[in-house]
């Protein structure tokens, strides 16, 4: 049993973001707004699309922080922070708890710098390069995965009979 444990732990990870907001001067900022939305994207007829997966809000403490807790996840997980008039900031993290540091520039009245910039691969405009995957691996994974399951479960019945 305690192996099935183990493999569900890696399958699944609880997953948060910490936020911690200051001005450039260093300031923590109260009473600001956050809203995380998570988004997965999807090919669909021929374009790309984003597809909103998660969304919740805090707002920060006398510190300038708050917390989202999203719960249980599996995968890389990509969204973006809101933080209303000042803007947002993009996230991409593999699950677990972030801590997501943020500066915001008074005198301009936004987030100062982001975090993430297109990759290699993407024009300049952000344009998302999609590659589509080969459904027989999946099939095959899938299978192979139900089957350490089932594996890992029969294997726990017996040592307890």
């Amino acid at each position: 049993m305690m192996r099935f444990l183990v493999l569900l732990s890696i399958l699944f990870t609880t997953s948060s973001v910490h936020v911690m907001i200051a001005d450039t001067a260093g300031n923590p900022m109260q009473g600001v707004r956050v809203e995380l939305v998570l988004y997965d994207f999807k090919l669909s007829a021929g374009q790309t699309q984003a597809q909103k997966t998660f969304s919740d809000h805090c707002t920060t403490d006398l510190n300038g922080e708050c917390t989202i807790v999203i719960g249980e996840t599996r995968g890389l997980l990509r969204g973006r922070l809101d933080l209303g008039k000042y803007g947002g900031r993009d996230v991409i993290w593999p699950g677990g708890a972030l801590e997501a540091p943020v500066l915001v520039d008074l005198e301009q009245d936004r987030v100062k710098g982001t975090e993430a910039g297109p990759y290699d691969f993407q024009e300049k405009d952000g344009g998302v390069a999609v590659r589509e995957g080969n459904p027989w691996f999946i099939l095959t994974a899938t299978v192979l995965a139900g089957m350490i399951v089932y594996w890992t479960y029969a294997r726990s019945r017996k040592e307890h009979a």
